[in-house]
C-alpha cells in the first residue's frame, strides 16, 4: 500500500504544481493583452486596480481549483481504492464510498480555490497599489507582478504539496475504514514506519489497538466537516498533533489508548507529513501476546484482570532464560526472563 499511495501523492503534487504554473502564465498573459488593448506605455487608471485584483483571484483562486479538478478526482479515487484493497479483499466501491469521495473532492477543491484568498489576496492588493503609486506603465506593472509571482511561487507550491500529501493520506485511511466495515473487522492496529524520521507522536501510538467503530465515527465527523467547509470543524474532527506543545504533548503523557481515543485521536494522519497507517487486527492466540497488547494500550480489560493475576502467579519468573531481541532494544543474547521483562 505504501508504495502505491506514495506514487499517487507524487502524481497529485506534480499536477497541482503544473496547474499553478498554467494559471499564473494565463493571468500574466491576460494582463499583457489588456495592456496592449488599452495602451501598454500608459499608467493604468485607478479602476483597473480592482479589475487586476479580480483577475488574480479568478485565475489563481477559482481557476486554479478548476484546473486541479481532474487530478484531484483521480488521485482521491486511487488513494481510497488503495486503502480499501489494503484490508485484503479487492472490494468494489459502494454508493456510500462514492458519496464520501464527492464530498472530499469538493472540499479539497474549495480549499485550493480559497488558498489565494487566505494566503495571497492581501499581498496582491498591496503590491498592485504600490506599483500604481509609483506611476508604472501597464506593461511595467505586469512585469513587476510577474517578478513577485516568482518570489511567492515556492511558497504556493509547498502549500499545494502539503495539501496533496495530507489529503491523499487521509483519504486512503478512510478507504481502510470502509474496507474494515465491509469485512466485519472490529479492531485495527496502528502501524508506524519506525526509523530516524518517526515522530514522537507516532512512536507513542505505534502498536495500539483501536475499535473500527471509533474510526468510523471519526470518518463521519470528517465528512460532516467537509460538507460544512469549516476549518474549525475539520480541526476538531482530526487534530493535527505536535510533540512540541499543546495537544501533542498531552497525548504523549497519556498511556491509555482508551483515553487517547476519547480525545478524538483515531485514524491517521496524526500530524502533517505523517506516514503511519492501520492494519486489521485480530486477537492473538498466544497469551503473552495478549498481555503485550494490554501493556501497549496501557489498560487491561476489566474481565481479564483476575485471569492475568492468576497467570502472573503461576509464571516461572526468572527461572529460565530467553533471548533479549535487538528489535526490542536488547543484544540478541539469552538472559533471565525477569531481566528481559
Amino acid at each position: 500500500m505504501a508504495l502505491n499511495l506514495k506514487g499517487t501523492i507524487e502524481t497529485l503534487k506534480k499536477a497541482l504544481s503544473k496547474a499553478w504554473d498554467r494559471q499564473s502564465r494565463a493571468f500574466l498573459l491576460d494582463l499583457l493583452t489588456e495592456a496592449g488593448l488599452l495602451g501598454a506605455g500608459e499608467t493604468p487608471h485607478q479602476d483597473e486596480l480592482a479589475r487586476i485584483h479580480e483577475k488574480a483571484e479568478s485565475y489563481l483562486g477559482v481557476g486554479l481549483a478548476e484546473a486541479a479538478r481532474q487530478p484531484v478526482i483521480s488521485a482521491q479515487a486511487a488513494a481510497y481504492r488503495t486503502g480499501k484493497r489494503a484490508v485484503g479483499i479487492d472490494f468494489s466501491f459502494t454508493r456510500a464510498d462514492l458519496n464520501a469521495l464527492d464530498l472530499l473532492r469538493e472540499d479539497m477543491l474549495f480549499w485550493i480555490g480559497k488558498s489565494y484568498d487566505r494566503r495571497f489576496s492581501g499581498w496582491m492588493g498591496d503590491r498592485v497599489r504600490e506599483y500604481f503609486s509609483e506611476g508604472l506603465s501597464r506593461v511595467q506593472l505586469t512585469e513587476r507582478i510577474a517578478e513577485q509571482l516568482d518570489v511567492i511561487d515556492p511558497n504556493v507550491k509547498d502549500y499545494l504539496a502539503l495539501m496533496a500529501d495530507h489529503n491523499t493520506t487521509r483519504i486512503a485511511e478512510m478507504g481502510h475504514v470502509s474496507g474494515y466495515e465491509e469485512a466485519g473487522v472490529e479492531y485495527a492496529e496502528i502501524v508506524a514506519v519506525m526509523d530516524a524520521r518517526t515522530s514522537p507522536i507516532c512512536r507513542h501510538l505505534n502498536g495500539r489497538i483501536i475499535p473500527v467503530s471509533a474510526m468510523s465515527a471519526q470518518r463521519d465527523r470528517l465528512l460532516s466537516a467537509a460538507k460544512s467547509r469549516s476549518i474549525e470543524a475539520a480541526k476538531k474532527a482530526q487534530p493535527m498533533l505536535s510533540a512540541a506543545a499543546g495537544k501533542g504533548l498531552d497525548i504523549l503523557n497519556e498511556t491509555r489508548t482508551g483515553k487517547i481515543i476519547e480525545e478524538g485521536i483515531g485514524l491517521p494522519p496524526y500530524h502533517f507529513r505523517c506516514r503511519t497507517t492501520t492494519v486489521a487486527h485480530f486477537e492473538p492466540a498466544e497469551y503473552p501476546e495478549k498481555v503485550k497488547e494490554w501493556t501497549i494500550n496501557g489498560e487491561v480489560p476489566r474481565d481479564k484482570v483476575s485471569e492475568l493475576v492468576g497467570y502472573a502467579k503461576n509464571a516461572r519468573w526468572g527461572t529460565h532464560k530467553t533471548i533479549w531481541k535487538k528489535n526490542e532494544g536488547g543484544d540478541d543474547k539469552p538472559h533471565l526472563t525477569a531481566f528481559v521483562h
